[in-house]
């Protein structure tokens, strides 16, 4: 066997292991999200109204912006979840920027950890609301159209309203489908749903998403779209590791501003949905 052969053979083998190492058993992943979970509540057993958190794609899984939501989340009396999405299917953060795991296959797990925490003492099983950012606001998008499409299979009870931060509402590249919202509505008229997006936003294609919000408009779906002047991809939060570099980051940049204009109407809407 030749060198330039053996060596084929061998990176073929290695391509081979890590893409058979991706999970995909449903079960599992389901097992591995309540492994992966973290848990912010407020003192006390509870229940108390549960908002179920989803991340933007990339690497580190944990970022400060997270915690400090979950955080922000406990002070006004609400319980939070976030689970590591990429890990419990045994793939890397960046596995959300290819097809390895897009909004459209994600959104299920919308469904398993409501299933997994309707047994967690601390969730209001009837109050729950889910927030995602970027490939995390498509995800819970895309678990509104599949509620809609087979309500007894996919079941969004108790859940109060969406709350997404710049989506992409991405369409098909090649015929291959990244989330389910560019082509297909959702029907729930019990469910508001909120879209915060920047002008600036350099990384995803601000129309789309805006297409989506006047198509459900016109259906008569309860949706409020917030559009901030200049504010660019992560201006709610610090989704790096010190405020210094999120407030510098030419396209994931940090505003106070857009930070506080946004949570005050997210306070709002909390407050409205779970009274």
């Amino acid at each position: 066997m030749s060198k330039l052969l053996h060596f084929i053979i061998i990176i073929f083998l290695i391509s081979f292991n890590a893409e058979a190492k991706q999970i995909k058993d449903p079960e599992i992943i389901k097992a591995n999200l309540k492994e992966n979970m973290k848990i912010v509540k407020p003192d006390g057993s509870g229940p108390f109204p549960t908002v179920i958190l989803f991340t933007g794609a990339g690497d580190p899984f944990w970022r400060p912006g997270y915690g400090n939501w979950m955080n922000w989340l406990k002070d006004r009396g609400y319980a939070s979840v976030i689970s590591d999405s990429a890990k419990s299917r045994n793939v890397s953060g960046k596995a959300m920027m290819s097809r390895k795991l897009m909004p459209i296959d994600r959104a299920m797990e919308v469904f398993w950890i409501k299933d997994l925490i309707k047994d967690m003492k601390f969730a209001d099983m009837n109050k729950i609301a889910l927030m995602g950012m970027s490939h995390g606001g498509d995800t819970v998008i895309d678990s509104l159209v599949y509620a809609s499409e087979d309500p007894n299979t996919y079941n969004l009870d108790g859940v109060k309203t969406v709350i997404t931060f710049y989506p992409g509402c991405r369409k098909p590249i090649f015929g291959v489908k990244l989330t389910k919202n560019f082509d297909n509505p959702w029907y729930q008229t019990n469910i508001p749903v909120s879209i915060f997006q920047g002008s600036i936003d350099k990384w995803v294609k601000i129309k789309l998403c805006q297409g989506v919000v006047e198509r459900q408009k016109g259906i008569g779906t309860p949706i409020k779209y917030h559009f901030y002047e200049k504010a660019r991809h992560c201006f709610d939060e610090i989704y790096h590791k010190d405020l210094a570099t999120a407030k510098n980051d030419q396209d994931c940049r940090y505003d106070e501003k857009f930070s506080k204009l946004a949570k005050d109407e997210v306070e709002k809407k909390l407050k409205e949905a779970f009274k």
